[in-house]
């Protein structure tokens, strides 16, 4: 009688778990399928895109793929919550000692009670506190400190939990019984990688809003130089500075000052402001340190930074705190959040015509650069001040902004170094050191004009991981896509006027980096103009390239280096390259067995 007792209860307890099993199954099944959607594998062919999720082999997942999840918070919250609280009960736990079946319910337990800390504890909050403060935030006056530090503390928060959760997650993996079901253990995976990003965004996020007051004058003016580029002349970091403009904070009020042409950074000092790297001089001459114009050419934000801030203190007379770039297509996102803008001469400027209006169309009615400037001078006026002028969406710009800062087209420095190192461990502003695998791809323009807007510039990335080494190909191809019969009607100010090149032609310096620690292997195409190894032990292969209309061309570099990572390369580049990876399945994978 007591054994049928007994089998009663255990039939009970076994019906009472698998019931809350299914209850608990159920509702990871819900967010699980949302988290993959941001973590699973890209194809090789999808390329480094900072709108997919994660690559493989790799732990970055970019800010857009977790603002993916934004608008399912409060839905997956409440599943989460569903989940945890089936899981929590003495049954359960009792149940684990089971063998078999137990590893697979911890596991379960596990995962239901982290996403429930990652989504009701952690993310949720923080976006109702965002939610609170947003309508107050900004307004005509500026930007409410009291709410920053409030924000700035609930960000701090967020990231501790997040952090937590991480460990738990960690622990779980590195401790990962025999016997737990693949579809548990993936799902696990999923949700550590996801918390993985959380953690690294939240970390570098919660520093950056902890200086937030600071940054806006909270002890004492601040003052920012903000650069305008242009890609329609193209820089290693993006495109020529074409136009600048000077904020002010102190106190939460931001006001935008002067608006700078690159005629007021003249006349060129005879020597550069700022000792360059015999790198820099290899590469780019003594430019970078003397002209607005040039300080971009360096792929390095950092010191294009400080070249055009020692520029600011020689022309203008202060050292900026900051500075800003953001390109022509980051404009037009902005323009996305903010609205068109009427501009002096009553056109309007929206997201749409941006770009083509801003690379192009600006040369084409006004040849004479001083009427440019004014040009530029206007657009930079207007927008900004419909930015500082109060009634926007916060979120919206700052999504505008995160979406330009993840393809290289918003670039910022900071002379505060702790809040540089900040900005250096967020994946979408700024540079940090560059990894194992790291490569990347740059154009400069030799034209000394405006013809880039006729470039047709692709490249791509292919990789192979060898016994003790690897190998990682780069490829440039360039295309000069003006309509010959267009060229005698250009204006000078884009065509260059055959100073440099005959009129028509594109000239274009090409720059490949390596990883650290490499050489190259071999090139093809014309004979590289420099190969150099830098400071920072990165073989750079540089060529000039000069296309006719029509005319295209490419080169090819492959590098080789100690197998320290077999993951796939991260690959930096100009925004205008947006370069594809690929691993290798045929010659280059080939050359391991032939020897690497």
């Amino acid at each position: 009688m007591l054994g049928a007792g007994v089998a009663i209860v255990f039939v009970a307890a076994v019906a009472w778990v698998g019931v809350r099993a299914i209850v608990a199954a159920s509702a990871l099944q819900t967010i699980d399928a949302e988290v993959s959607a941001v973590t699973d594998e890209k194809t090789p062919s999808e390329g480094p895109s900072t709108d997919t999720g994660l690559a493989e082999g790799d732990d970055d997942i970019s800010w857009s793929a977790l603002g993916a999840l934004v608008p399912r918070l409060p839905s997956l919250a409440a599943d989460a919550g569903r989940a945890a609280s089936a899981a929590d009960d003495p049954i359960w736990r009792a149940a684990e000692a089971i063998p078999g079946v137990g590893a697979n319910l911890r596991t379960l337990r596990v995962v239901a009670e982290e996403s429930d800390t990652l989504l009701s504890d952690t993310a949720l909050p923080l976006l109702e506190a965002v939610d609170v403060e947003r309508a107050g935030l900004t307004t005509a006056e500026g930007v409410d400190l009291g709410a920053v530090d409030r924000l700035a503390g609930r960000v701090s928060m967020a990231a501790e939990t997040a952090e937590g959760s991480l460990v738990r997650l960690e622990a779980l993996e590195a401790d990962a019984p025999a016997g737990v079901l693949p579809a548990t253990t993936d799902a696990a995976a999923r949700l550590t990688r996801l918390a993985a990003a959380a953690a690294r965004a939240l970390a570098p996020a919660a520093d950056l809003a902890g200086a937030a007051s600071s940054v806006l004058g909270g002890a004492g003016e601040r003052q920012y130089l903000a650069m305008f580029l242009t890609p329609a002349e193209l820089r290693s970091s993006g495109g020529l500075p074409g136009a600048a403009a000077v904020f002010r904070a102190e106190g939460g009020a931001v006001e935008r000052g002067e608006i700078y042409s690159t005629r007021d950074f003249s006349p060129a000092p005879a020597q550069p402001v700022l000792a360059l790297t015999e790198t820099e001089l290899a590469l780019y001459g003594n430019r970078p340190a003397r002209l607005i114009q040039d300080t971009t050419a360096t792929e390095d934000f950092g010191r294009a930074a400080l070249f055009a801030s020692a520029l600011t203190r020689l022309h203008h007379g202060f050292t900026p705190d900051g500075v800003l770039a953001v390109d022509v297509v980051a404009l037009a996102y902005l323009l996305d959040a903010i609205g068109p803008v009427s501009l002096a001469s009553g056109e309007i400027l929206d997201a749409e015509n941006a770009p083509a209006l801003l690379m192009n169309e600006v040369y084409l009615r006004h040849p004479d650069p001083r009427d440019q400037d004014a040009f530029f001078a206007d657009v930079a006026e207007r927008v900004f001040d419909a930015v500082l002028g109060g009634g926007l969406d916060p979120l919206d710009v700052l999504g505008a902004v995160a979406r330009a800062a993840g393809e290289g087209r918003v670039l910022v420095w900071s002379a505060d170094p702790s809040v540089q190192s900040a900005l250096d461990r967020l994946t979408t502003v700024g540079d940090g050191e560059p990894g194992a695998a790291a490569l990347g791809v740059y154009l400069n323009d030799r034209t000394s004009a405006k013809m880039d807007f006729y470039l047709e510039p692709e490249a791509s990335v292919v990789w192979t991981a060898c016994e003790d080494t690897r190998l990682d190909q780069v490829r440039v191809g360039l295309v000069n896509a003006v309509d010959p019969g267009v060229v005698p009607s250009l204006p000078w100010y884009i065509t260059g006027g055959g100073q440099n090149v005959p009129e028509g032609v594109i000239s274009t310096q090409i720059i490949a980096i390596g990883p650290p620690g490499g050489s190259v292997r071999s090139t093809e195409g014309p004979e590289p103009d420099a190969v150099i190894v830098g400071e920072d032990r990165r073989s750079r292969v540089a060529w000039v390239v000069d296309l006719a209309p029509g005319e295209e061309a490419s080169r090819t570099v492959v590098f080789t280096s100690p197998l320290t990572s077999a993951d796939v390369p991260d690959v930096d580049s100009t925004p205008a390259v947006e370069p594809t990876v690929d691993e290798s399945v045929g010659a280059l994978s080939e050359s391991c067995r032939l020897g690497g």
